[in-house]
């Protein structure tokens, strides 16, 4: 049952980056909803690119028929492909302790 809910329904991810700060500082867990299909401005997701998860600030709502518009930290704002979206942030941890290595699957 596990592995049926980790592979279709939520996963988590560890946050190597501060992306979407200051929500999800680098360090923080992120917990993912992999069925949610509309997005509210604020909403942070988890997309794919190059083979890596990131994570962004949805900026308008959607995802419309181009994509997602979304934002991160020091970057302008830009349009991701629809079938990119991992999913919804859904709940998600603080750091307690500086880490140096994330554990396998972190994200950028």
């Amino acid at each position: 049952m596990a592995i049926l809910l980790r592979t279709f329904v939520v996963t988590a991810y560890w946050v190597v980056n501060d992306s979407v700060s200051p929500e999800l500082p680098s360090g923080s867990y992120a917990v993912v909803f992999k069925l949610a299909r509309t997005h509210r401005p604020g909403d942070i997701i988890v997309y794919h690119e190059d083979g890596r998860a990131k994570l962004a600030r949805v900026a308008k709502a959607g995802p419309t028929a181009e994509g997602l518009l979304v934002e991160r930290a020091k970057q302008p704002p830009c349009l991701i492909p629809t079938a990119s979206i991992a999913g919804k942030v859904i709940l998600n941890t603080r750091p307690l302790g500086a880490r140096k290595e994330p554990p396998a699957g972190g994200m950028r």
